[in-house]
């Protein structure tokens, strides 16, 4: 019988990373290191990879997975280690993670009130970590516990008009910007 070369090279390379996915799990192995997979693949080979990922973990094998796309880390891993300049400056589950931050929600709105008028209104609220002005947009960092009925209440109150108020919950990449202190990256 001839023997068949498969030439990869000709492959796409959604299907590229697929092959050696399963070249990586036909022997059923106990841990699995990906590096970076998803890159550069088009959004089907993307959900496929990430399935099969899934799929993998619920079956018992352990996934060493490196990534630069947070939102895939959150989906697939409730165990996560944020690296900065090759080392491992945390390490746990999301929320974990997210208790290593100042803020874990963010509130925005808009209002062409003056900043001090509002700056003195909400400096009273307890639970907002900071307050930043962009225009007319106020975003404020506030503490996961903290009741968003009381900050509409409190503008209110004060007289402030506000439209489009919203809140953002931190997600991984919040929490990665803040550890690694937002610098720019070689």
């Amino acid at each position: 019988m001839k023997k068949t070369k498969v030439r990869t090279s000709k492959l796409s390379t959604g299907l590229r990373v697929r092959v050696n996915i399963a070249c990586g799990i036909v022997h059923k192995p106990k841990i699995l290191f990906l590096d970076e997979p998803t890159v550069a693949i088009d959004p089907q080979s993307r959900n496929n990879i990430m399935s099969i990922v899934k799929d993998l973990n619920k079956n018992g094998t352990a996934i060493i997975y490196t990534s630069h796309y947070m939102e895939e880390v959150e989906l697939l891993f409730n165990k996560i280690a944020i690296m900065d300049q090759g080392k491992i400056i945390a390490y746990g589950t999301k929320e974990q993670l997210l208790d290593r931050i100042s803020a874990s929600l963010t509130v925005s709105f808009f209002s062409y009130d003056e900043p001090e008028k509002i700056t003195e209104a909400l400096s009273s609220f307890d639970g907002i970590i900071d307050i930043n002005f962009d225009h007319s947009k106020i975003k404020l960092g506030v503490n996961k516990d903290i009741q968003v009925e009381g900050i509409l209440s409190l503008l209110n109150e004060n007289n402030i008009s506000y439209t489009n108020f919203q809140t953002e919950a931190k997600n991984l990449q919040h929490i990665f910007i803040q550890l690694t202190e937002n610098r720019l990256r070689d």
